[in-house]
């Protein structure tokens, strides 16, 4: 079983149907849901998906892509606060995709992004791109 940590933007991709990039996470789910790997949804990408004028209904909806044995839901910590914080500061990256890089490596979950902000933190972990996994 893997563990995929997939970013705002991935979602939103999905969500919006943004062309290529919206088919390409569309085909990674449904290969997802032929396995038993897990997606990780965390309480920062609720909160980034609300701030994007997502209604809680249509947050929801989107997660239904994937079945309950699917999905977990994952919460930060302040430890984990204090450190995207300090990871802000040093590296001058948004203070969630620091987040999104430390829940990934603390829950070793392949984080799957666009952002180019997370190559500043490949010591924590590596961004990938779903159609690595078709």
């Amino acid at each position: 079983m893997t563990y995929y940590y997939l970013d705002t933007s991935i979602w939103m991709d999905f969500y919006e149907k943004r062309g290529k990039h919206g088919e390409y996470i569309l085909l990674f789910l449904k290969k997802l849901l032929q396995s038993t790997d897990i997606v990780l949804v965390s309480d920062i990408l609720i909160k980034e998906l609300k701030s994007l004028y997502l209604s809680m209904e249509q947050i929801h909806n989107t997660f239904r892509v994937l079945r309950p044995n699917h999905i977990r839901y994952i919460f930060t910590t302040k430890s984990l606060r204090d450190e995207s914080r300090n990871l802000t500061t040093r590296k001058k990256i948004p203070y969630s995709d620091a987040l999104h890089a430390l829940l990934s490596r603390d829950y070793e979950a392949i984080l799957l992004s666009r952002d180019h902000d997370f190559a500043q933190l490949s010591s924590i972990t590596h961004a990938r791109l779903p159609e690595e996994f078709l």
